[in-house]
């Protein structure tokens, strides 16, 4: 007849089958053990999002926006102290594309300088 209780006769009996606590066997505890922490592992990874780029324009793409987001932070600390207490981003968003509409235009100037220079 089987059961969980290990054998109280048979004092030969390997590690594995030697009582734990409660009737339940070495093998039973490590195997709730390890199902336990597979079942932990399981829903650490898929309630957390691991997202890697798998092309090159999406990571082309990343990077774009990285640069572009650290150009807009160094931008927006160009700001006066005193036009932040009065600024959304809307405004924020003005004040750099006027900034940055100046500064292409003098890019652009710079080149049709050249292009004349050099005819």
């Amino acid at each position: 007849m089987a059961t969980f209780y290990a054998n109280p006769n048979d004092t030969n009996d390997p590690w594995i089958e030697k009582a734990a606590f409660n009737g339940f066997r070495n093998w039973h505890v490590m195997f709730f053990c390890f199902s336990g922490l597979t079942a932990i592992m399981i829903l650490i990874c898929c309630c957390v999002k691991f997202r890697v780029p798998r092309t090159k324009l999406e990571i082309e793409g990343d990077y774009k926006r990285k640069k572009l987001a650290e150009k807009f932070q160094e931008r927006l600390r160009l700001i006066q102290k005193q036009d932040m207490d009065i600024l959304d981003l809307q405004q924020a968003l003005k004040l750099i594309q006027e900034d940055f509409d100046q500064e292409n235009a003098k890019i652009q100037a710079k080149v049709d300088l050249q292009q004349v220079t050099s005819n």
